[in-house]
C-alpha cells in the first residue's frame, strides 16, 4: 500500500512540474547593424535561430511578471529616484517609434509561422544628446485576445535620443505548446534597474502587432499519409507522459 502511494504522489508531481513549463522556444536578440536590408535581417534572425538553445518557459501572465518585478525592488524605489535625480538633474521619457513584425519560417505553408522577428525602435527623451541609456523589454503573446503570457526578457540595449541607429532586434522560434491561431503582441519597456514600466506598446496601438498567424514549429510540418508522426499533448511534457505512464501502470498492478 506505502509502495502504491508513493508511485501516486510521484506521478502527481510530475504532472505539477509539467504543467508548470507548458512551452518551449528559442530566441535571440541583438543590435541592428546599420543599412540592414529585409532580406539580409531576415537571414540573420533565421542563422541566429539556428544556433540558440531550446528554453523550457513557465507559464507567467504580465500580471505576475509586473508583480514579481515589484516586489524585489520595493525597498530600493525611493532611493534610486533620488540618485537618478541628482546625477541627472531630470528624469528620462520613453516612448516606442515603431515595432515592425517579420514572418519567418511555414514549413508547410499553411500560412501560419513558427519563427518572427520584432525590430524595436524605442526613442528616450530628456537625456543629453550624447547619453546613452540601459533599458531592456519584456515581451508578451495573447493568442486570440486570451492572458498576456510572458514569451521572451530581451538583454539590456542602449536608447540614444530618437536616433534610428538604436533598433534593436528579437527573433523568436515557437518550438512546442502554441496551437495554431492569432497572436496579438505586447512589449513593456523597463528602464535598468527601475520596476515602474517606462513605456508599452501592443497590438491596441499597431498593426503589426496584432494577429499574427503563428503555431509551434511541431504542428508546423506536412502531412503525408502517415509518414511522419508528431506528438502533441498541448501543455504535456516528457514529464507528464512518464508521469501518466507510472499512473497507468499502479491501475494494472492493483487489477
Amino acid at each position: 500500500m506505502k509502495k502504491a502511494s508513493l508511485i501516486i504522489s510521484v506521478a502527481f508531481l510530475l504532472l505539477w512540474h509539467s504543467s508548470s513549463f507548458a512551452t518551449t522556444t528559442k530566441s535571440v536578440d541583438y543590435k541592428m547593424a546599420q543599412a540592414t536590408d529585409e532580406l539580409q535581417l531576415r537571414q540573420q534572425a533565421t542563422e541566429r535561430l539556428q544556433q540558440a538553445d531550446i528554453r523550457h518557459l513557465p507559464v507567467k501572465t504580465r500580471t505576475e511578471v509586473i508583480a514579481a518585478k515589484e516586489a524585489t525592488v520595493v525597498d530600493r524605489k525611493a532611493l534610486q529616484n533620488v540618485s537618478s535625480f541628482n546625477a541627472h538633474s531630470y528624469y528620462h521619457q520613453f516612448s516606442f517609434y515603431d515595432v515592425a513584425t517579420y514572418l519567418l519560417d511555414d514549413d508547410n505553408y499553411d500560412g501560419f509561422y513558427h519563427s518572427f522577428s520584432l525590430e524595436i525602435d524605442a526613442d528616450v527623451y530628456g537625456a543629453e544628446p550624447t547619453e546613452s541609456v540601459p533599458v531592456y523589454a519584456e515581451i508578451y503573446l495573447s493568442r486570440n485576445g486570451g492572458d498576456w503570457l510572458h514569451l521572451y526578457t530581451t538583454d539590456i540595449f542602449y536608447l540614444q535620443g530618437n536616433s534610428s541607429y538604436d533598433s534593436y532586434q528579437v527573433s523568436t522560434a515557437l518550438e512546442t505548446g502554441y496551437p495554431t491561431d492569432h497572436y496579438d503582441v505586447l512589449i513593456d519597456l523597463y528602464e535598468v534597474g527601475y520596476s515602474d514600466i517606462v513605456a508599452t506598446v501592443s497590438s491596441d496601438d499597431l498593426n503589426s502587432l496584432y494577429a499574427l498567424p503563428l503555431q509551434s514549429h511541431d504542428r508546423d510540418y506536412y502531412d503525408n499519409g502517415g509518414a511522419l508522426v508528431t506528438v502533441s499533448a498541448g501543455s504535456l511534457s516528457m514529464l507528464g507522459v512518464l508521469a501518466l505512464g507510472l499512473l497507468a501502470w499502479q491501475r494494472r498492478s492493483l487489477q
